[in-house]
């Protein structure tokens, strides 16, 4: 009988730890996985495009190494690597959206129309499509904006940007995106 309750508490124990390991692990399990997602970025506007090859391009909030956060373009190199370009340089270090609005949009066989808003400010460049260089960004003449997008059926470039007052303002580019006029309300 003494035999038999030994045999049950060794059972007992060994049942016990095997509970406990398994907690342990899910937990430890749990814990990753919740600081995974403080990392990322909360769901942010993006903009996605396609390149002359069909293959995806995105202009988007990301965070980097260093755990700062900025716009970025993520394309695919003709090896199907995925290669990423910071756009922004303003180092956001607190979680949240920091860009209330982004575009992309193709800019004939040259690369990429690219426009972002932050705060009370909105800027543009063009982007390379081989090499992925930018020109430095310039401003946009409007603030507040909460919406941004290219339009495809115009015979210039053309975008269209809503502000948080519900105004929307077309813009054209004359010169391939590198400036863009505000057009008169018709």
């Amino acid at each position: 009988m003494k035999v038999n309750l030994m045999k049950n508490q060794w059972q007992l124990a060994v049942a016990l730890s095997m509970i406990f390991g398994v907690i342990a692990a899910q937990a430890e399990e749990y814990m990753a996985i919740q600081q995974a997602d403080i990392k990322q970025p909360p769901t942010c506007p993006m903009a996605k495009a396609q390149d002359h090859r069909q293959q995806p391009i995105e202009l988007k909030q990301i965070m980097f190494d260093d755990s700062t956060q900025d716009l970025a373009v993520i394309a695919v190199d003709e090896r199907q690597a995925k290669t990423t370009k910071r756009i922004t340089y303003h180092q956001h270090k607190q979680a949240g959206c920091h860009f209330s609005a982004v575009a992309i949009a193709r800019g004939g066989d040259w690369g990429w129309f690219l426009v972002w808003a932050e705060a009370e400010k909105a800027y543009f460049t063009r982007l390379d499509g081989e090499a992925l260089v930018f020109v430095p960004p310039k401003k946009l003449s409007i603030s507040h904006v909460t919406e941004i997008e290219f339009l495809a059926n115009s015979a210039q470039p053309t975008m269209r940007v809503q502000t948080q007052q519900g105004a929307t303002q077309l813009f054209i580019s004359e010169d391939e995106g590198r400036n863009w006029q505000l057009l008169p309300e018709q």
